[in-house]
């Protein structure tokens, strides 16, 4: 399968379909890159991870994010674990990784999302709270503008490779 991307304001686009591939490369965050969107199988660039895991203020973040990723995150709080006031973290995020925090968030959401509807049978709506979405609409615009394809799609090509692969 042939991939093709472009980076976006850090974001990796795919003009194919996506491979899934099983595990990860990156530990301690293996949900985080898992759907061949970039090299490293993730929607945020290498480049932006790198950056990200080797700031001791963000790698703090990320333990956060992992263990909350179902309810809401403000700036606010993450500028907290990060020991920062709200307007510094804001600007020392964008400025360390090129994307906002908000952007940040959605593709770390999604990444998840994408990893449980591969490895369980919960139906989307489910998933979708999992993974700190409480509007569905808004979880599916996500969805889409991550991955090129609806929730619905993207699950039924994964159980096709399943499938295939079984």
């Amino acid at each position: 399968m042939q991939l093709s991307r472009t980076r976006t304001s850090g974001f990796a686009t795919n003009q194919g379909s996506a491979k899934i591939l099983p595990g990860s490369l990156h530990a301690p965050f293996p949900f985080i890159f898992h759907t061949g969107r970039t090299s490293t199988g993730d929607f945020v660039s290498e480049q932006i991870w790198d950056r990200i895991r080797y700031n001791s203020r963000l790698t703090a973040l990320l333990i956060y994010l992992k263990h909350h990723i179902d309810e809401p995150i403000s700036l606010a709080e993450a500028a907290n674990v990060a020991c920062m006031h709200r307007t510094a973290f804001s600007r020392f995020f964008h400025r360390t990784t090129g994307i906002s925090f908000r952007q940040f968030v959605h593709a770390f959401r999604i990444n998840r999302a994408t990893l449980l509807m591969g490895r369980s049978d919960d139906s989307i709506t489910n998933i979708a709270a999992a993974v700190g979405y409480s509007d569905f609409s808004t979880f599916e615009r996500a969805f889409k503008e991550f991955t090129g394809v609806c929730p619905r799609e993207y699950r039924r090509k994964v159980w096709i490779a399943k499938d295939h692969a079984a």
